[in-house]
Order: structure tokens, then C-alpha cells, then sequence
């Protein structure tokens, strides 16, 4: 029997993560110091991966096995489970697995992680912190542009002006109330149109529903 298969048996997990290199070469240089048998898993689920995915997956494996390790797959939902029934079956001693640093659900619901050291019985399981966080970079805020801005606001005041003018001349020839707010809604949607953002068709909206009630009602009191 090979002396290796009386003392060590280390396994690494395998994921599409962009770190999951850094996991295979730490467990690569724990083989090389205790002169262990060396296994690669992969847990295949139901969840279909990604063409991205299964491209980094395929580059990891490649990685672990330029570094000597037996490549292996299982396959389940209950991916710690799998990990944990390869080892007992293999005579694995220790798990090599990543944990992320990225905080969240994982306070509440147990990770891989927790669920193997639950499970793990005498299987040593070592955690390689994820320090590559491979969250998409918060966008930066746009600076707000001035002139636009100025521009925009004299945009929306020459048509609400407009709009007025005509609805008001609508007003005294005798038009519906349907009639003078048509020229108004059509007036919002040129806003909209002309204009950068929601903001100026929304504040056009709200006075043109105070230009209505105070002016236009008022005078038709008269």
C-alpha cells in the first residue's frame, strides 16, 4: 500500500470562482508538506451555471490538476453533504474550502462552510479566506452639470409658459376643461422629451395641476 494512503488524503473544492486558485495552491502546498494524496472536487448541482461560469470552472480544473490533483465530481443539491460522503468514502483527512468575506444572509443561513464543519466529524476542514471580493464596483455619481442644468430649467419654464399662454386663449374662446388640459399634457411629454431626467416633467406636472386649479378655475368663477 502507498505510504500516502496511510497517512494524508487532502481534497480541495472546486468552484467557478475567479479565486478559487488561490484555495487549489494553498491546498497544493499543504499536499507538499504532508505528502498527501491530492483530490480536486466538484459538486455538479441542479443549478444550471453560467457560459462564464463554466469557462472559470474549466480554467480552474486545468489549475488543479497542473498541480497534481485527482479531479473527481459528484452530484447533488446539497453540495456539503456530497463533500462530506466523498470524504468518508475517499479516507479523506482534511478539506481544503474558500469562505467569502462578504457579509450578508450568511449571518442568518448557515454557509458551506458551517455546514461542513457541522458535519465533518475527524475530517480536518481548513477555510482559505476569499479576499478577492468579486462584487461589481459601486458606480460612481455623476457630478451634476451646471449648464444643463440652467438649460433644462429654461427649457421646461418656456414651455409651461407656452402651455399657458395657449390655454388661457383657449380659456377665453371657450374651450372644455379637457380641452386646455390636452395643451397641458402636451406640454409635459415635450418637457419630457427635450429635457435630461424625470425630475422636470414631474415638477412641470405638479404646477400645472396649481396653475389649473388657482388660475384658470379661479377665473371662470369670475
Amino acid at each position: 500500500m502507498d505510504k500516502k494512503e496511510m497517512n494524508e488524503h487532502i481534497l480541495v473544492c472546486l468552484s467557478p470562482s475567479p479565486s478559487n486558485t488561490k484555495i487549489i495552491e494553498a491546498a497544493s502546498k499543504m499536499v507538499e508538506a504532508f505528502n498527501a494524496n491530492f483530490t480536486a472536487l466538484y459538486v455538479k448541482t441542479t443549478k444550471e451555471p453560467s457560459k462564464e461560469d463554466r469557462q472559470r470552472l474549466n480554467d480552474n480544473v486545468k489549475f488543479a490538476q497542473d498541480r497534481g490533483a485527482t479531479i473527481e465530481s459528484v452530484f447533488g443539491d446539497d453540495v456539503a453533504y456530497q463533500i462530506i460522503e466523498y470524504s468518508r468514502l475517499s479516507h479523506v483527512t482534511k478539506i481544503v474550502v474558500g469562505k467569502s468575506r462578504v457579509k450578508g444572509l450568511s449571518n442568518i443561513k448557515p454557509t458551506l462552510v458551517d455546514k461542513l464543519i457541522a458535519q465533518a466529524g475527524n475530517v480536518d476542514v481548513y477555510i482559505i479566506p476569499d479576499t478577492e471580493d468579486t462584487r461589481p464596483a459601486p458606480k460612481e455619481k455623476e457630478p451634476i452639470d451646471l449648464n444643463a442644468l440652467k438649460k433644462d430649467l429654461l427649457k421646461s419654464f418656456v414651455i409651461l409658459s407656452i402651455t399657458t399662454l395657449i390655454s388661457y386663449l383657449f380659456f377665453e374662446i371657450g374651450f372644455a376643461d379637457s380641452s386646455i388640459m390636452m395643451v397641458y399634457i402636451l406640454g409635459v411629454m415635450i418637457i419630457a422629451m427635450i429635457t435630461q431626467g424625470k425630475a422636470y416633467s414631474l415638477i412641470t406636472s405638479a404646477l400645472i395641476v396649481v396653475i389649473f386649479n388657482f388660475c384658470l378655475l379661479s377665473l371662470d368663477l369670475l
